[in-house]
């Protein structure tokens, strides 16, 4: 059906305002959006790159640009002062730069668990966190795990007095693991445990989520202003990401096709592309939760982002650091339409069990 010149120009003052445009008026030109990733393309993301590779932006008229990150802190930064428009990064990263004065709204959360904790050898002696005493614990002291180390020590009943601390760098931390010269190390699960697994490397974990330390993963982010702007853009662009998510969980083998086909400049080995499937593997169970399930992938729960709020404000925050609200920091406006059928949601549960223990 063709469209009219006045209701064209009658719709133009629509999409102005942010409506969500039709596919058929972008499918000729496609916008170009630059997207940062929080880091490095790995099991976390896949589910972006698939999602492009598979046309799920270009169907909504968009081209979406995707760049490497530097970590979630700069990623967040970037595009809270209009670097970009969009990342996906840490939700205690936007909550630090919203603190700071750099406004930052969460669209929808990829995961549910930050994945934050402390690994050790499976064949450690190390049982529980309390027999951490007496040891090595190797931290990287920027990570973004680190500033809740103590509350986990304080939570799990170990006496940090009694154990010895370790900085390293990033770039050594699970060789350090590996070769024994610490005991233990604090990292994200989710970062850390794919290349030690793709090694043949076994591991236990103590994520900090069993000890009352709930902090989500990456989720969706832009600046207030982008959303004033131009909200259907900002739905679309929240709906083709939960839809490639909803794609992997329910086939990552092919989900991991279309990032290897995405990712050319990449050498997608063998070792490289388990790692990039154990990586999802773990993250798939962070984005099972109870919040999407009855709500849709990337629903946030007030509750929980209030808390996280207050976490970091407690523990990461600077004292000249203003505390955001929760109706500032999020929105649940373009999340809900994208979900798992019960059989799906089942199928994608026991599909991913295997991953579940690395994460602990």
């Amino acid at each position: 059906m063709k469209l009219s010149r006045r209701k064209l120009l009658k719709g133009g003052v629509a999409m102005a305002a942010g409506a969500y445009v039709p596919k058929t008026v972008y499918a000729q030109s496609p916008r170009k959006v630059a997207f940062m990733q929080a880091w490095l393309p790995d099991g976390s993301n896949m589910f972006i790159y698939a999602a492009k590779n598979k046309g799920f932006y270009k169907s909504r008229g968009i081209d979406l640009e995707i760049s490497r990150g530097f970590g979630s802190g700069a990623a967040s930064q970037a595009v809270a002062t209009g670097k970009f428009d969009f990342t996906m990064a840490a939700v205690t990263a936007a909550i630090q730069q919203t603190a700071k004065g750099l406004p930052l709204v969460l669209m929808g959360a990829a995961h549910y668990d930050s994945t934050m904790g402390v690994a050790v050898l499976d064949e450690s002696p190390i049982k529980q966190p309390k027999d951490l005493e007496g040891r090595k614990l190797g931290s990287t002291v920027t990570s973004g795990e680190y500033a809740f180390l103590d509350l986990w020590a304080r939570n799990a009943g170990l006496d940090m007095s009694k154990v010895q601390r370790v900085q390293l760098d990033a770039q050594v931390r699970n060789r350090s693991l590996v070769t024994k010269d610490v005991d233990a190390i604090s990292a994200f699960a989710g970062s850390s445990i794919p290349s030690l697994a793709a090694q043949g490397v076994n591991t236990r974990f103590f994520n900090y989520g069993r000890f009352g330390i709930e902090l989500y993963g990456l989720a969706l982010m832009t600046r207030p202003e982008v959303i004033k702007a131009d909200a259907g853009l900002c739905r679309a662009i929240t709906e083709a990401s939960m839809e490639g998510l909803a794609f992997a969980l329910k086939d990552p083998e092919a989900a991991l096709d279309a990032y290897g086909a995405e990712l050319k400049e990449v050498a997608m080995t063998a070792t490289g592309r388990e790692q990039a499937k154990i990586g999802f593997g773990m993250y798939a169970n962070t984005s099972l939760a109870r919040e999407s399930k009855e709500n849709g992938l990337g629903w946030q729960d007030p509750k929980s982002i209030a808390n996280q709020i207050d976490l970091v404000m407690t523990y990461i925050a600077d004292k000249n650091d203003k505390k955001p609200t929760v109706e500032t920091m999020m929105t649940n406006d373009f999340v809900g339409k994208v979900k798992l059928s019960d059989s799906e949601w089942a199928a994608a549960e026991k599909r991913f069990e295997p991953y579940r223990k690395l994460i602990g």
